[in-house]
């Protein structure tokens, strides 16, 4: 409904919360992700820490490269948007960090702390999500407010949920 009223105008962008979709394994979070785009209108653009690693050599430079054409894609999108970091506990918690990790991986943590406030400073129509199985895992400043402030469960539905939805498919043809 909020990505609608923001479409519409009737809702400054900066009301939109971004998020992070925690459930486990084969939930549909990334699904889920893309529907909401789809339903709302707006553009889907997806990535993950691994795909930073693929689409790149693997050094330092590399992967904030790779993140930053994500990122940028979000912001220079002429249409309203829904990003999706998946697998966003890719990304080391630096409180528990080993200190011979810290040193390649803080510039990276940071960078992506960034993007996600300069995405938010840009005031455009822009929703960024998160996807994890790890919530636990995360590192605070990712989840604080302003960043991906919100915590949305993605569970497996029960057997009366699956019902229903397949009901909506299937109408009568589904057994009781």
């Amino acid at each position: 409904r909020i990505t609608r009223q923001v479409t519409e105008g009737a809702v400054e962008a900066s009301a939109l919360r971004y998020a992070c979709l925690v459930g486990p394994p084969g939930t549909g979070k990334t699904t889920l992700a893309a529907s909401l785009a789809w339903s709302a209108g707006w553009d889907f653009v997806s990535t993950s820490v691994g795909a930073w690693f693929a689409g790149s050599g693997g050094h330092l430079g590399d992967v904030i490269r790779a993140a930053r054409k994500f990122f940028d894609e979000i912001e220079l999108s002429n249409q309203p948007i829904v990003g999706l970091i998946d697998e966003i506990d890719s990304l080391p918690n630096r409180a528990v960090m080993d200190p011979s990790d810290a040193q390649w991986w803080t510039p990276v943590i940071t960078f992506v702390l960034t993007e996600i406030d300069r995405l938010r400073k840009s005031g455009k129509p822009v929703l960024l999500l998160a996807a994890t199985n790890h919530f636990g895992h995360l590192d605070a400043a990712l989840v604080r407010s302003g960043r991906l402030e919100r915590r949305v469960s993605v569970l497996p539905p029960n057997e009366d949920e699956r019902r229903a939805m397949f009901a909506t498919c299937l109408g009568d043809k589904i057994g009781a």
